[in-house]
């Protein structure tokens, strides 16, 4: 009789137990839900925001300045950035290519607007997965750059780094290599072969070497990072 009890006493506490937890599961579905629909208000909220600023913008310039100006453009490029940031990569992009119209018949071909406004454009096609059609327009900032900024400068480097990240996705590691092999020029006649902040560059190069098989050549760059860091007293282990 004693164990008839215990168990009914057992069993209850047991549903019990699945009740509250039931009960919570729901809850926090609800909460989840709550918080979906919150979310999807403000993102239409912001959409709208966006949407009214940007015509707001165009208007005003398109009065003012004319509607090829320079100042359309960078409105157009301002809330592209926010679109990008948004994860809204199509609707970026397309007005990543209308600033880019603009700037280009305004200022030339050949300018720092140009070459911004293509590399911003080129990653919102890689995040939309057209990978072949971010490749000419990184090529096409880093020529832009060459031609107005020279092929030493760190914005040049930058637009090479870009084009090394571009080409590890794809997985041309050769590609990749060669490229970075630029980057750590331009770093290395800019900074000197021994100062820190060419270490993690030579680090990034020994991986990509590693994915290709090198091995000489990494131990190679190993023992070179490793006696920079340790003449600047950064020992690494």
């Amino acid at each position: 009789m004693g164990f008839a009890i215990a168990s009914d006493a057992g069993e209850s506490v047991g549903w019990v137990l699945v009740l509250g937890i039931v009960f919570l599961m729901a809850f926090q579905n609800e909460q989840i839900g709550l918080l979906k629909g919150r979310m999807e208000q403000l993102e239409k909220g912001m959409d709208a925001f966006l949407g009214s600023r940007q015509r707001r913008a165009e208007e005003y310039w398109t009065k003012a300045k004319g509607p090829e100006s320079k100042e359309v453009a960078e409105s157009l490029h301002g809330i592209a950035l926010v679109k990008s940031d948004l994860g809204r990569y199509a609707e970026a992009e397309a007005l990543y290519r209308r600033a880019l119209q603009i700037w280009e018949k305004s200022l030339g071909s050949e300018s720092e607007e140009v070459a911004g406004c293509l590399t911003n454009l080129a990653i919102s096609c890689e995040d939309q997965g057209k990978l072949g059609e971010a490749e000419p327009l990184f090529r096409q900032a880093l020529v832009t750059r060459e031609k107005i900024l020279g092929t030493e400068d760190p914005e040049v480097a930058f637009s090479l780094g870009n084009l090394v990240s571009h080409h590890q996705k794809r997985g041309n590691y050769s590609e990749a290599e060669r490229l970075h092999q630029r980057v750590i020029s331009v770093w290395e006649n800019r900074l000197g072969p021994d100062h820190p902040d060419i270490a993690p560059h030579l680090e990034h190069h020994a991986k990509l070497l590693q994915w290709m098989g090198r091995g000489p050549k990494v131990k190679k760059l190993d023992g070179r990072v490793r006696a920079i860091r340790n003449k600047q007293g950064v020992a690494k282990p």
